[in-house]
């Protein structure tokens, strides 16, 4: 979920190590080659996309009344009303994004250390350093957006009291949130759902070292292979104890850690091909994961559209951009930047935008999500404007405490 990964301001990689010029002389001296920092306008392509597919699935189901109510009550809509409203099913699988987000956070992660490990296999990273960029990246923003969402959802409130979409408020539920145990020690705050994945990145970012060493120990499949096991291990548990709305990282650490599989595999500079039957294989497991993502087996889901989106990142940041894509990836990359800032605070803003012009109910005509959207992306380049683009590189005094 690299909703809060630097992806356009990565980590410089290592002193001395020119990521375009002096690619083919770390070939020919038979050093792994050094990925390549222009395909990172792909990654805010990706984190665009996955941003506004999570924005429509949440304005979708707090605007509009539903595809059931528009099929069983087809005479109250016009047939475009009715024809707009069934095309915009595949929209329930937006949440699928969020595997999208996790493995664009293991990459993101990943990718500098991955270059770091290339040139020196026994690079120590500096983990204070990287503790405290990870926390300055996410606090400013968190602290803000749950600012907002107490704003929001009181005048949500004022409106119409009773709304379901609403949930606590409480200072003690905002501590949970600060401290990243939102699922494990107390609910998401107020109307914000996404939060959730919020405290799950954090946990990741701690158990990224075990990645790490794992990775320059036995390499790249150890560690896939390893969160793999463990990621099974705890979705049974989860299901077998009945333990499904505890939410913590490890049913999800296998998807993130794809991510750093697909760094490791760009910085090779080898090109990724499946044989037919491993491509099968590949198409099995993602068609399961997007047709169980409604369903209770939704950590597995998880992991097997992770798959999904991993070949899809690793394949787009190969292939050539072609003409006709380069206009909707530029604007999708423009998103992407605030990617963050749109995800953290778009429900919270839908849900007031109802309370506000639709008298906190859904409506029937479906294209009142668009200039609902539309708000939330305003509301968040606001935000990025004034709070997210200086969380982007830690301040001196801070790398110098």
């Amino acid at each position: 979920m690299s909703i809060v990964a630097d992806a356009h301001f990565p980590d410089r990689p290592p002193a001395g190590v020119s990521p375009t010029a002096d690619q083919p002389a770390a070939q020919a001296s038979g050093h792994p080659p050094v990925a390549n920092p222009a395909r990172l306008p792909i990654i805010d392509a990706a984190r665009g996309a996955a941003a506004l597919m999570v924005c429509a699935l949440h304005a979708r189901e707090i605007i509009w009344v539903g595809l059931h109510s528009c099929i069983t009550d087809r005479a109250q809509d016009s047939f475009l009303e009715t024809v707009l409203g069934v095309l915009s099913a595949p929209l329930a699988l937006g949440g699928t994004a969020v595997s999208l987000f996790f493995v664009i956070s293991g990459y993101c992660i990943h990718r500098s250390f991955a270059l770091q490990l290339a040139a020196d296999p026994a690079h120590e990273p500096g983990w204070r350093a990287y503790f405290i960029r990870r926390a300055w990246r996410i606090y400013p923003v968190l602290i803000a957006v749950l600012l907002i969402t107490l704003l929001l959802d009181q005048l949500t409130i004022h409106r119409y009291p009773d709304d379901i979409k609403l949930g606590s408020l409480s200072f003690q539920t905002m501590l949970v949130n600060l401290c990243a145990l939102q699922g494990v020690a107390g609910p998401y705050f107020g109307s914000n759902g996404p939060l959730w994945t919020l405290s799950l990145e954090i946990q990741l970012y701690a158990m990224y070292p075990v990645v790490f060493y794992l990775t320059r120990r036995r390499g790249i499949n150890a560690s896939v292979r390893t969160t793999l096991t463990v990621s099974l291990i705890c979705t049974a548990l989860g299901l077998l104890l009945g333990l499904r709305s505890l939410t913590w990282f490890g049913p999800y650490w296998f998807c993130w850690t794809l991510g750093c599989a697909v760094a490791e595999f760009e910085r090779s500079g080898k090109s990724f091909n499946l044989s037919r039957g491993r491509l099968i294989v590949w198409f099995l497991i993602s068609a399961a994961g997007f047709g169980l993502c409604l369903s209770p087996l939704s950590a597995v889901a998880f992991s097997c559209t992770g798959c999904f989106w991993a070949l899809i990142l690793l394949k787009g940041l190969q292939a050539p951009i072609a003409g006709w894509c380069r206009l909707p990836l530029t604007w999708l990359a423009k998103l992407g930047l605030f990617s963050y800032s749109l995800y953290a605070v778009h429900k919270p803003v839908c849900l007031f935008l109802r309370s506000l012009f639709f008298h906190g109910a859904p409506v029937r005509n479906i294209l009142f999500v668009l200039p609902v959207m539309a708000g939330c992306v305003g509301v968040a380049a606001i935000l990025f404007l004034l709070v997210e683009r200086y969380s982007l590189r830690v301040p001196k005094w801070l790398r110098q405490a």
